[in-house]
This record gives structure tokens, sequence and C-alpha cells, in this order.
């Protein structure tokens, strides 16, 4: 396992470059399913607007897996179960039952959506830094070559 996939480290990581927020939010992510199983037209846009990888845990993305296939009018906890479990996932039921405890579906997911997606790129943000670490100290360094891929990778997540 990589440093970067160690929490604790990822935050060491962004603290250095001046960079303080965590790397994820699990009642942010739970508060995301939850308002979709709630109401479907916060599902329909969870499903098009978020991608699996916004989400931290296995569980989380098994979920989300579950709801894009239902799609945003078939929500409810024992269909998502049940498509868990054919998709060969299996999930505690208090996780599911509980995932729209204290979620106000008022909260527009557009706002629930950026700040994920604004996770992820931390996390990214973290692996490259440590990549880069990794780089400099290689034997046979060549900086202009580091330069052009950190400045791609940097491209790709500000997308």
């Amino acid at each position: 396992m990589s440093r970067a996939s160690v929490p604790g480290h990822n935050a060491e990581i962004l603290g250095r470059a001046g960079i303080e927020a965590p790397l994820s939010n699990l009642a942010l992510e739970g508060g995301a399913l939850g308002a979709a199983m709630l109401v479907p037209a916060q599902a329909e846009l969870l499903i098009r607007h978020a991608n699996p990888r916004f989400f931290t845990t296995s569980i989380h993305r098994a979920i989300f897996s579950a709801m894009c296939t239902l799609g945003p009018q078939g929500l409810d906890c024992t269909l998502v179960a049940h498509e868990m479990g054919r998709q060969g996932q299996e999930v505690p039921w208090d996780v599911l039952s509980h995932l729209d405890d204290g979620v106000v579906p008022e909260v527009p997911m557009a706002t629930r959506i950026e700040r994920l997606e604004e996770l992820y790129r931390l996390r990214r943000l973290a692996l490259l830094a440590e990549q880069l670490g990794e780089r400099v100290h290689s034997p046979g360094t060549c900086a202009a070559e580091i330069i052009r891929g950190v400045r791609a990778r940097l491209e790709e997540i500000a997308q």
C-alpha cells in the first residue's frame, strides 16, 4: 500500500503544502447517497454528475453503483440492497437504513457533488505530491521531464 492511501499521510502532505483540509468526509458521502434515496430529483443529479471515485469507501461506491443501475425512480433500501447483492456486494442493513439520518433534502445536490469533487481533487493532489517526492529523489532525475509530467497531471485534476 502506498503511503498516499493512508489518510493521515495525505493530510501531512497537504499540510506541508499549506493546504489544511480533510481528504474525505464520510458524512457528506452518506448524506449525498441518503438525499438521493429520499428525493428522485436529487438521485438523478447524483447519478448524472457524480463519479464513483468521489466516494472513499467501497460500501459507498457499491451503493452508488447500485443506484446508477436502478435509476433515480427506483431507490429504496430494499431495492438498493437487492441490487448490491446481484452485483456481489453485501452491505450491512443498518448502513443503508441510516443513510438519510440527518439529511436535509432541500440542500442542493449540486452543493454536495461540488464538495465531493473537491475532496477527490485534493486526494489526487496528495497522491501527485507523494509521487513527485519519489521522482525527485530517483537516480537520473530530469527536472524538465518531471515538470512536464506534473503540469499534465495538474491539468487533468483541474478538469
